[in-house]
């Protein structure tokens, strides 16, 4: 929390992202006749591969700070610092209640989310569970392999070895498996991101995709080839 702005509440009114955290600042207004009371939350709809256990986050309210973080899963208390998460069945994490705003006040909110590297429960687990939220299980599982088993262990010299890896690494192709066995590339270029027509993206002006690089699949036995070329064709023929 330390690296974040001195003054991020101050910045600048609605997003005032960085690098590393998103930010934005609004405020509340009665504008009725008589002091009122309101109640304000926050909601986390979705949870993939247990982020959550790193999300931090802070809301000035009137310069007042509060940080929010989930419950330690080692002794089930809040992390240093934090105030833990709700854990209400519809993902409400932060259920707070303002009283007596009076008529014409103005309430300021700076809300800060980003995920924190220092906290423990990502220095000391286990890092093919760290690995996993990049890549496949089982791909992580492999990766994960020649290397200590937390996260805090790694030397230097071996964190460098993992990214490399992670990046860059070499697989021979030593053979081929049986027909019954063969399958074609399932996932790519979401069709709803080129143009059926042309197979242009709709993002990049002038880039085409053609054959399995697109996330079409079919049994195989000549559908992914002709596929294949089709797509080839309808890419290619617009330029030559």
């Amino acid at each position: 929390i330390k690296w974040l702005p001195q003054n991020i509440n101050n910045e600048t009114d609605g997003s005032h992202n960085g690098d590393n955290y998103i930010a934005y600042t609004f405020y509340v207004e009665n504008q009725g006749t008589e002091a009122t009371n309101y109640w304000y939350k926050m909601v986390m709809d979705d949870v993939i591969k247990d982020a959550d256990e790193a999300i931090r986050v802070m809301i000035y309210r009137n310069d007042e700070k509060v940080v929010y973080a989930k419950e330690s899963i080692t002794d089930g208390q809040p992390e240093k610092g934090t105030t833990a998460f709700l854990k209400d069945e519809d993902g409400t994490i932060i259920l707070q209640k303002r009283e007596n705003i009076e008529p014409y006040e103005l309430d300021k909110f700076t809300i800060v989310i980003w995920i924190e590297g220092d906290d423990p429960e990502c220095t000391n687990s286990l890092l093919k569970k760290k690995i996993k939220m990049l890549l496949p299980e089982r791909l992580a599982s492999f990766l994960a392999q020649t290397f200590p088993e937390k996260v805090k262990q790694l030397t230097p010299q071996q964190a460098s070895a993992l990214v490399k890896n992670l990046k860059s690494m070499p697989i021979k192709v030593t053979g081929k498996m049986s027909l019954a066995k063969s399958f074609v590339t399932k996932g790519g270029i979401d069709l709803k991101e080129i143009n059926p027509k042309t197979l242009e993206s709709k993002h990049v002006p002038g880039l085409h995709f053609a054959g399995e690089v697109l996330d079409i699949n079919a049994h195989t036995g000549g559908f992914n080839i002709t596929a294949a070329l089709c797509t080839g064709w309808v890419a290619g023929s617009l330029h030559y």
